[in-house]
């Protein structure tokens, strides 16, 4: 017992010598249902109309827990090869809250009998918000913790590609392209949000008729 003790502080020592990060970006927890909040080239995919909507609350009894709200629409214009969507997302994390909304466009290229790679482009505006009534800090006079409420509006690009054919699909796709280069300099105590990339891909196996 005694050596696993040492072994667990030498663990925790080890990594105190590194920087820790967590992650920024809303979690979805079936990535395959929820694909047009991830990667823009997914917008007309199904070739019809597809609404959806999405809720996640973890830790349910932990005051501040992580909530991600969602909703959103896309198909493909008749008689084209383009496909069209939207979505709105709120995600809560603390006094953090994060709301945005998108509008994608995809160009489905035919590249085989049954193969097609989807290029799309998604738009948007994101408001970020810090509410400063939940925070409690040690010094009631720390003057880089905010007591009231501080926000910021900034424009957001996202960029992706989508391959499928009847049996596999692949995507890549990547976020914040505009709010990276941000600078949110106006005093407020924001999470400053960084550029997240996606790799999705899965496959249908017949088990039996």
């Amino acid at each position: 017992m005694k050596s696993l003790k040492y072994i667990l502080i030498a663990l925790g020592m080890l990594v105190g010598c590194f920087d820790l990060q967590a992650q920024q970006a809303p979690v979805f927890s079936q990535y395959m249902f929820n694909p047009l909040f991830l990667n823009p080239a997914y917008a007309g995919y199904k070739q019809q109309i597809y609404l959806q909507s999405y809720y996640r609350k973890q830790w349910t009894n932990v005051p501040g827990s992580p909530e991600t709200f969602a909703i959103s629409g896309d198909g493909l214009i008749t008689d084209t090869n383009m496909g069209v969507g939207g979505h709105i997302m709120v995600d809560r994390l603390g006094a953090q809250k994060t709301t945005g909304g998108y509008g994608n466009f995809a160009y489905h290229l035919r590249v085989s009998n049954e193969g097609y790679l989807s290029f799309g482009l998604g738009a948007g505006l994101v408001n970020s918000k810090l509410d400063g009534s939940m925070l409690n800090p040690t010094d009631p006079n720390d003057p880089t913790v905010s007591g009231t409420d501080e926000q910021v509006l900034y424009p957001d690009l996202r960029a992706g590609l989508y391959y499928y054919n009847p049996n596999f699909y692949a995507g890549m796709s990547v976020d914040n392209l505009f709010s990276s280069k941000f600078n949110f300099d106006n005093g407020a105590v924001l999470v400053q949000p960084s550029s997240n990339l996606y790799l999705t891909a899965g496959t249908i196996i017949d088990v039996s008729y």
